[in-house]
């Protein structure tokens, strides 16, 4: 699998609970280190506004860039659930089968340590941010309940 290739199509996408809805203007800001990833956006105005960080620990890939939402329907998980503005989690992910298939060369591979994995997807208005990491932690700052 190359990122932007179809899949087969045995994922299904789904909301991540707790997870609130990118605002559907601004995109948001990536912070990188090691094997850990933050990821701060405004939250939509039909939740409640406010801002969003999410905490991405044990990332084994990170991708941001294209599609935008208006070419979003050209990603590969178009048509298996993926939405705008949204914050979601792929399910029998393709991208960690091939994170694993890659590795599979290592002499002391074992899948079980693709096992934990989680696979996010959190569209933008300007772009598309995808995460593969063992955890995630959301906090969600509504500034309208201070």
């Amino acid at each position: 699998m190359i990122l932007g290739q179809n899949t087969s199509g045995a994922c299904t996408i789904r909301n991540v609970p707790h997870a609130p809805a990118p605002d559907s203007v601004a995109s948001g800001e990536a912070f990188l280190s090691g094997s850990n990833a933050l990821l701060r956006y405004a939250a939509a105005v039909a939740i409640g506004a406010g801002n969003v960080e999410a905490s991405f620990s044990g990332v084994r890939a990170f991708y941001r860039g294209a599609p935008n939402d208006e070419a979003l329907s050209g990603h590969r998980l178009w048509g298996q659930g993926l939405r705008p503005y949204s914050f979601q989690e792929v399910l029998n992910s393709d991208w960690i089968a091939e994170l694993e298939r890659r590795n599979r060369v290592h002499p002391r591979h074992s899948v079980d340590l693709f096992n934990s994995l989680r696979h996010f997807v959190v569209t933008f208005k300007d772009e598309t941010v995808e995460c593969v990491a063992r955890a995630l932690d959301i906090k969600h700052k509504n500034e309208e309940l201070q």
